[in-house]
């Protein structure tokens, strides 16, 4: 059922078409749980031995506390990270006191 308008050469069809297709949304693919897991391990394999890793230990619990907040994330990996975490963070600090009690009597 084809019929031209008055005004215009145009066909006007029955079906509705869009202008234009919509944009899709943008999706969130980062995950920061397995890079804060990454971290943790990474810190408390450090803490072990010297008590530097303390900012490695920081910035794991600081990433796992961040995704633990967010839906997307795996919970199970961000606790995990969490509390290797924060185990690092006990055991390189529990060195660097050692260290100083060490470097008093020294003195």
């Amino acid at each position: 059922m084809e019929r031209t308008t008055e005004n215009s050469d145009a066909v006007v069809r029955g079906a509705w078409e869009p202008a234009e297709p919509p944009e899709p949304e943008p999706v969130d693919d980062a995950r920061l749980a397995p890079w804060a897991l990454f971290a943790a391990i990474v810190a408390l394999a450090t803490s072990m031995f010297v008590g530097w890793g303390v900012p490695v230990a920081i910035v794991a619990v600081i990433a796992a506390i961040m995704s633990l907040r967010r839906p997307i994330e795996n919970r199970g990996v961000a606790m995990w990270a969490l509390v290797l975490g924060l185990c690092a963070t006990l055991f390189s600090t529990g060195w660097l006191i050692w260290a100083a009690m060490q470097f008093e009597s020294m003195g």
